[in-house]
């Protein structure tokens, strides 16, 4: 004789509702989080940096954009 399934209709939707909400949790951390002010004003502040020297090396404003923006630099 078999056994009865243990896995019940109210247990299957306890399963899917637990793998729905991980993946909701995995889409949240693999998506990029918003910045905070202090998080925002740090990456200006690099950028701006960053195209202070480009500008100083290259001599010239566009050149140094050109390059940054090839590089990567956000």
């Amino acid at each position: 004789m078999t056994k009865p399934s243990l896995r019940t209709d109210h247990t299957k939707r306890r399963f899917r509702a637990t793998a729905a909400r991980q993946g909701r949790l995995l889409a949240k951390l693999r998506r990029p989080h918003c910045l905070s002010a202090m998080e925002a004003s740090e990456q200006a502040f690099r950028a701006a940096g960053a195209l202070a020297l480009a500008e100083a090396v290259f001599g010239d404003r566009g050149k140094a954009l050109a390059w940054l923006r090839a590089a990567g630099s956000p």
